[in-house]
């Protein structure tokens, strides 16, 4: 960075003395940075269970925080009243199926119309489609495990009825579904790809592992105004949701400026006001923020590896 002094002349009717503007010359360099920030363990994929039949809860055994696995039946309603419908659905069915074979050897003799048969025929198709549904609800009945996982949270108790479809578990899997949740400004998440590996260092055993990014947000956080960004971890040691990280992030770009913060302007757009110096005089030049800190606003370098700014009177 070269400083020059450049001597201004204004002349009014009264006059004016001259004044200097201090300009330098910036010369464009790599710029890399280490930066930290405390993100916290949290399931990437969380699931409501419920049931697609309404009854009362006869078996919800399983408690808060409880592990299970897959295949286990976490709850049941009441299936009395579906499994005795359905008793009734096949002995109808049996004997309506007994009557198409008496009515089909009296049709052979003109002893039967036609039209019996045909009705007894679709009555037998009708409670063969009861049967299926009935049976559906009473598999419906079961709230049956998907997968290996953990109870989040208990919204109803054994003995309540519920509705199809109410929520009664909050459950999440416990294989591959542990992420490191933490926020950063937009110009750091520019430094972000996914599938990009990062350091994590849990702040109660130590231990350091690599993550790996699973998401970026778009669209910032409406209270915070950060983007949230999702780390996914094979092996969460601690495996405690709430569990805190320090997460090391890097920003690497080729070819920055570093700007003295009194020659740089910060505006609300990720950009900053800098007078460069052309040769037709100094203008004042929007420029992209690549990073900053209380003394240096570190910009986006243009096609030259140098320029000149002056500073702001």
């Amino acid at each position: 960075m070269v400083r020059t002094t450049l001597f201004i002349i204004a002349i009014g009717l009264l006059g004016f003395p001259a004044f200097a503007l201090e300009a330098l010359q910036i010369k464009a360099q790599d710029y890399s940075k280490q930066s930290f920030r405390v993100g916290q363990l949290a399931f990437f994929k969380t699931y409501q269970a419920s049931f697609k039949s309404s009854g009362n809860i006869t078996q919800l055994a399983i408690e808060e925080g409880q592990m299970f696995k897959k295949g286990e039946i976490l709850a049941k309603v009441d299936t009395d009243d579906l499994s005795s419908e359905l008793n009734q659905l096949i002995a109808e069915k049996a004997f309506v199926n007994k009557e198409i074979e008496r009515l089909t050897k009296l049709k052979k003799v003109n002893a039967v119309s036609q039209s019996e048969l045909d009705r007894l025929k679709s009555r037998s198709s009708q409670l063969r489609a009861q049967i299926i549904r009935t049976r559906e609800f009473l598999d419906a009945a079961h709230i049956v495990a998907n997968f290996d996982g953990v109870v989040i949270s208990r919204l109803v108790d054994a003995g309540e009825f519920v509705a199809a479809g109410q929520a009664v578990l909050d459950i999440a899997p416990t294989v591959d579904n542990y992420v490191v949740e933490v926020a950063v400004q937009d110009r750091l998440l520019a430094f972000l790809t996914v599938g990009m590996q990062v350091e994590l260092t849990s702040n109660l055993s130590g231990s350091v592992l690599l993550g790996e990014v699973k998401t970026l947000a778009q669209v910032p956080d409406r209270d915070t105004g950060l983007f949230v960004v999702k780390i996914a971890v094979n092996e969460a040691p601690e495996a405690r949701i709430g569990s805190l990280y320090k997460v090391r992030l890097t920003q690497n770009q080729s070819m920055v400026y570093p700007v003295p913060v009194s020659h740089a302007q910060l505006d609300f757009n990720n950009t900053a006001i800098v007078r460069l110096v052309t040769n037709k005089g100094a203008f004042p030049t929007r420029m992209k923020v690549v990073d900053h800190d209380f003394e240096t606003v570190y910009l986006e370098a243009l096609n030259g590896d140098v320029i000149t700014i002056e500073t702001f009177n």
